[in-house]
């Protein structure tokens, strides 16, 4: 190969691998919401999930990370019965790649 035809070819190369490999970059997103239309779903084995909130994730899925307290479960799913039934606003901090909420309460 000649010079020419080597650079084009690890440029070509390098913007590829750049392009493909590149992962999402994980945040820590806030949702404030009043969790009226949300669905909660409690598998058996304990994983709790979030459906239909307006976080980023697939259908507004959110879950309770499977290593979660039996405490904080109830007090996660009190909680959003309670904002349910108030209408009162909440609040989900997770992250945006594994879905993973990582902090939750009731607006004041």
């Amino acid at each position: 190969m000649n010079k020419t035809a080597t650079k084009i070819f690890s440029a070509t190369f390098l913007s590829s691998a750049l392009s493909i490999g590149a992962p999402s970059q994980a945040a820590v997103v806030h949702l404030y919401e009043v969790p009226t239309a949300w669905k909660l779903e409690n598998y058996v084995g304990g994983v709790v999930t979030t459906w239909y909130t307006g976080a980023t994730c697939p259908d507004g899925k959110l879950n309770l990370p499977s290593q979660t307290s039996t405490d904080e479960v109830n007090r996660y799913f009190a909680l959003i019965l309670a904002a349910k039934i108030s209408a009162r606003m909440v609040f989900v901090r997770y992250d945006n790649v594994s879905c993973n909420i990582d902090s939750f309460g009731m607006q004041g």
